[in-house]
């Protein structure tokens, strides 16, 4: 496949893509709502939360076959330097391990939710939530450093 039609494919698809998400957004909004007691409820909060889902699920499959086929492609050239690639991939599946081990599962730190939210008050979803924040806290932290460092690098080699 040639880079003119492989640009225009993905440039249609992002077209496509958001243009429906922006139609998603304003359906929700303008789709009606009601009061649940206190909480304002929109009618159309399962399509919208389907299409998020959906965005989400073909994100994870296309990286997921991007990164497979980059790895075989790799693998193919320079197999020693392919397996070296596997060490973000486990990396981060030991950053996701820890940060779901040392989060907090006690359902008793958040009794002040609402009775809707109360289904998700257990011990795997509390711990999930937590290894979510930490793994993004630890990302973050580590891109900082790593520009600080790649500034340091950079200015000390030119000399």
């Amino acid at each position: 496949m040639s880079v003119t039609k492989s640009r225009k494919i993905s440039s249609w698809t992002l077209l496509v893509l958001l243009a429906v998400s922006v139609i998603m957004c304003i359906a929700f909004f303008m789709g009606g709502s009601h009061m649940e007691g206190t909480n304002k409820a929109y009618e159309l909060t399962g399509a919208f939360l389907g299409w998020v889902y959906a965005l989400t699920g073909l994100t994870l499959v296309v990286t997921l076959c991007f990164a497979v086929a980059s790895f075989l492609r790799s693998f193919k050239q320079n197999s020693k330097k392919a397996l070296t690639s596997l060490i973000g991939v486990v990396a981060l599946i030991l950053l996701l391990v820890i940060t779901y081990a040392i989060g907090n599962g006690d359902p008793a730190a958040m009794s002040a939710v609402n009775e809707d939210s109360q289904k998700y008050l257990t011990s795997g979803w509390l711990k999930t939530a937590d290894m979510v924040l930490y793994s993004s806290y630890a990302l973050i932290a580590a891109t900082l450093v790593l520009i600080i460092w790649g500034a340091i690098r950079r200015n000390t080699s030119k000399k």
